[in-house]
Parts: C-alpha cells; sequence; structure tokens
C-alpha cells in the first residue's frame, strides 16, 4: 500500500516546475505539512512559496536547482567570504543596493 508521502512525491513528480498547490494536497493528507517534512528528512529537495492567504506552492527540486548554501561554520572568515560575496550578487529592486542577510535593501531598509 502507497503511503501518503509516497502519494505526494507522485504529485511534486508529476508537475514538475509547476509545484503543486497545498489546496491540492489536502485530499491525500489533512497534515500534509507533515509529508512534506518526512520527504525533506527523506532527503528531497522541496520548495516552499507563499502565495496568498493560506496558499502555498510546493515545488520539487532537482539537484541542479542548488541554491547558494549557507557555510555551517559563520565563523571562518573563509566562509564568511564565501557568503558575502554570494549574498551581494542578489541586489533590491527598489534601489538596487546588495539585499542583508536579513533580507532587507542596503540602501533604503526595505524588506525585499
Amino acid at each position: 500500500m502507497r503511503t501518503q508521502a509516497d502519494r505526494i512525491l507522485d504529485k511534486l513528480e508529476a508537475a514538475g516546475d509547476q509545484g503543486v498547490l497545498n489546496i491540492d494536497l489536502m485530499p491525500i493528507a489533512w497534515r500534509y505539512s507533515a509529508r512534506i517534512a518526512d520527504l525533506r528528512k527523506d532527503g528531497h529537495r522541496i520548495r516552499s512559496t507563499h502565495i496568498k492567504n493560506a496558499v502555498w506552492r510546493f515545488t520539487l527540486l532537482s539537484d541542479d536547482d542548488k541554491p547558494f548554501e549557507v557555510a555551517a561554520e559563520l565563523d571562518d572568515p573563509d566562509c564568511m567570504d564565501m557568503f558575502n560575496e554570494q549574498l551581494h550578487s542578489y541586489v533590491s529592486t527598489c534601489c538596487g543596493e546588495p539585499i542583508n542577510i536579513f533580507g532587507f535593501c542596503g540602501g533604503c531598509h526595505e524588506h525585499v
């Protein structure tokens, strides 16, 4: 018998880059978020994107979709340099200033 997590994984794989809305996962598992957490523990990379109000989109990422990773040892100067270099490659659309670690624009200090 297929588990709820297996059925959710099938749905995510079939959806591809389009992803699956949480309201489409509720018929499979009322506690879909716990099943998503189980899939993540099993090593699946799943992106959660807030759409509006209580609507979320879940997208299964391939190994090619690797966002920058935060170094485990942020006290290490080499790791911090690498992190800052990657972080400053993201600029805000409002001022064109680098986005800080908390997601705020470096110019106007608005949340991006």
